[in-house]
Parts: structure tokens; C-alpha cells; sequence
């Protein structure tokens, strides 16, 4: 798998019944877009097969009324590889009809939940998941001030009050990102900010670091905070999240 296996990107497949996304499907779709996921639906079954097997998805979704034996049986195919090099699973079932979830899992699914679970729960439930099946990636969230920042989604959020923005930035800026939480308040060399985000043995040069800089201030400035990314003159960078 490449660097970050969390590619956030999903494809979902409506239920066979429908003419257009089905309505469990059409409103998961804006609660994942809102957490920086990167969303396809279809209505075909071959192009749901071809996300299912691109090895940048993430996450493919489908819902079902029944057993669909296409569905299960493409799903015993790839059950034996393991979710870190493939897609993650997520079946959509009908309420009230858990012997279908449960066939659903024996078949090969990852996760199955009733059509009737709130959007954001199914979103939470896709994350804690991932950060189950790849024990690679560090699920720690660190805080410093109104700032959080989740590695293993690469996620920025800022919470104000009741108002709560997000942003989701790259393996480099997240790894820049991480070195700034972890000494917020006290100014850091650029050299000391390449060994964090390369390695001290790296051949990377300092001025480097100011490239990264500038685009994490762009995504700073999406959520509002631009300013708490601080230059500081003869030394390098400060990190201020109150």
C-alpha cells in the first residue's frame, strides 16, 4: 500500500431495486463528503466492481434488500485479502433484518448496518474501523488549544462554540503538523522541522519546509485559523492554537 493507505475515497453502489442512489445511500454520501472523503455513487454493477477493486478506494458501500448472490460471491473473492490491501466493505442492509447482516459478514463484508443508522454514526463507525484494520497508521488524535488534529485521517478540525470546521491536508503537512502540536508555543527551526517530517538523515534542504508551510497555511485558512502558523524571524516557525 502507498505511504497512507486512508486514500479516503469511496464508491457507492445503490440497491439493484432502485433507479437512482437509493435514499440510505443519497444521504450517507454528504456526511462522508463533509468529512473530506472523496465520493463516487453509480448504479451499474460492473463500475461498482471496478471501485471495489481500484486499489485507491477506500471504502465501497452498497446496499442490498436481500441476498444478492453477485454481491456475495465477488465478496468471497476478496475476503481472503487482507482490508489493508483492498477496499473496506460497508453493506447497507434493511431494518429489522439482522440474519441478513450477519449473512452479509459471513460472506465477506466488513461492516453491515441497518439502513435506519444515523448518517454520522455510519461515518464514525467507517473510522474506528479503519483505524482497527491498520495498525500502521496512527489513530492518535492531538489536541493543543481550539485544534485537533486525527493522523490517521489526516484530519484539522477547530472547534469555536457550537461552530466546528475541518479540513483534511496531506502526509507531508500532516506530518508537519504533528511536529508543531507536539512543541505548540515554542518557535522551531526549519532544520528541526525537516528531521520531523523526513528524518534527521534527510538530504532535504531547510527552505524546503517554508513550500509545506505555505500550503498548510491554505488549509489552515479554510477552517479560519491562517494566523496561529506563525513566522518567526532568524529561527522559523511557531505554532500558536489559542
Amino acid at each position: 500500500m502507498p505511504d497512507n493507505p486512508v486514500s479516503r475515497k469511496l464508491v457507492a453502489l445503490a440497491s439493484s431495486a432502485e433507479r437512482g442512489v437509493s435514499p440510505s445511500v443519497s444521504d450517507l454520501l454528504p456526511a462522508f463528503g463533509r468529512r473530506g472523503w472523496k465520493v463516487r455513487s453509480c448504479v451499474d454493477w460492473r463500475q461498482w466492481v471496478v471501485g471495489l477493486e481500484h486499489r485507491q478506494m477506500r471504502l465501497a458501500i452498497a446496499t442490498i434488500s436481500g441476498v444478492d448472490p453477485r454481491l456475495f460471491g465477488r465478496l468471497a473473492t476478496i475476503k481472503t485479502i487482507a482490508p489493508s490491501a483492498r477496499p473496506i466493505v460497508l453493506i447497507i442492509c434493511p431494518s429489522g433484518n439482522p440474519s441478513l447482516q450477519s449473512m452479509a459478514l459471513e460472506a465477506g463484508a466488513d461492516l453491515t448496518l441497518p439502513e435506519a443508522t444515523a448518517p454520522d454514526l455510519v461515518v464514525a463507525q467507517v473510522h474506528a474501523l479503519l483505524r482497527l484494520i491498520d495498525p500502521t497508521q496512527d489513530s492518535a488524535q492531538l489536541r493543543a488549544g481550539i485544534m485537533t488534529l486525527d493522523l490517521s485521517l489526516r484530519l484539522l478540525s477547530v472547534s469555536k462554540g457550537n461552530d466546528r470546521r475541518e479540513t483534511t491536508v496531506s502526509v507531508t503537512e500532516s506530518r508537519l503538523m504533528r511536529a508543531l502540536f507536539n512543541l505548540a508555543h515554542r518557535p522551531q527551526t526549519r532544520e528541526a522541522l525537516v528531521a520531523a517530517v523526513w528524518g534527521s538523515d534527510s538530504r532535504i534542504q531547510a527552505r524546503t519546509i517554508d513550500v509545506h508551510v505555505r500550503r498548510m497555511r491554505r488549509a489552515l485558512a479554510r477552517i479560519g485559523c491562517s494566523e496561529m502558523l506563525q513566522t518567526v524571524r532568524g529561527i522559523g516557525y511557531r505554532f500558536d492554537p489559542d
